[in-house]
């Protein structure tokens, strides 16, 4: 199924938020996500 990856990023972003951690992901159009660093 082409939405599995789309589900699963989904999730993995609700439980970051519910435990005040950042998103380090980013999607990128055509292309699909990017983990950025966290680092600064």
């Amino acid at each position: 199924d082409e939405r599995t990856v789309d589900v699963w990023v989904g999730r993995l972003r609700r439980s970051l938020a519910a435990h005040g951690a950042p998103d380090p992901l980013r999607t990128v159009r055509s292309l699909g996500y990017v983990m950025d660093s966290l680092e600064s």
